[in-house]
């Protein structure tokens, strides 16, 4: 399943890509995506193929995620392609669920979906959850079924790298009301590049980052 080997990446080193990315690139990037406050910066986008960052901020909603009893407030889904999360800051939890028999496994609601527009509703399916692991770096395939936890009022990031995506549509197990368009985008790339900044000085491990 997941293979962890040790920590690559760190706040400077992603100031550098920041520094490096594309505006228009930046622009596609989301706050309050998925949750309340998880943010998805997009540094790079190599023919859809997305590295993006995401920042946990100390009112988040992810620890809702310890307990499958819970709404699942960032659901249990897989992904269009293989993907490598890596870790920068903090302690994010890579949660991994099977699927599970009624006896085994807890009742939730499963949604396919093919864009944000092209949402169905599948049933009720059983999931368990197999595995609990902090973000070093991790691969996972495209087939995997996943969510990340983040103690309370702590605050995380880490990056995610894409790989081709090889399927059309995606699965999210989650008893929580299913909305699409939560997220708002950041009014210019300066914005972005301005709040990853002040982000790091406040909660990372970089205080001082040369020009």
């Amino acid at each position: 399943m997941n293979q962890i080997v040790e920590k690559v990446m760190n706040a400077k080193e992603i100031l550098r890509l920041l520094d490096a990315a594309n505006d228009e690139d930046l622009m596609m990037s989301r706050m309050n995506c998925h949750i309340k406050g998880l943010h998805s910066i997009v540094l790079k986008n190599e023919s859809g193929r997305l590295t993006r960052l995401f920042l946990c901020t100390p009112n988040h909603e992810m620890w809702k995620n310890i307990d499958i009893g819970l709404v699942l407030n960032l659901g249990v889904h897989n992904h269009r392609y293989d993907l490598t999360l890596s870790a920068v800051h903090g302690e994010a939890k890579n949660i991994v669920y099977l699927q599970a028999n009624p006896a085994y496994g807890v009742k939730t609601k499963v949604y396919r979906f093919h864009d944000k527009d092209n949402v169905v509703y599948l049933g009720n399916d059983w999931i368990r959850e197999y595995s609990s692991i902090p973000i070093t770096k991790v691969h996972m395939n495209r087939t995997e079924l996943h969510t990340v936890y983040v103690n309370r009022y702590e605050t995380a990031s880490w990056l995610v790298e894409e790989g081709e995506e090889v399927k059309d549509s995606t699965l999210l197990y989650t008893n929580k009301e299913v909305k699409c368009s939560q997220f708002k985008y950041f009014p210019s790339a300066k914005a972005v590049r301005e709040y990853v900044k002040n982000y790091y000085k406040e909660h990372g491990d970089v205080l001082i980052y040369p020009n």
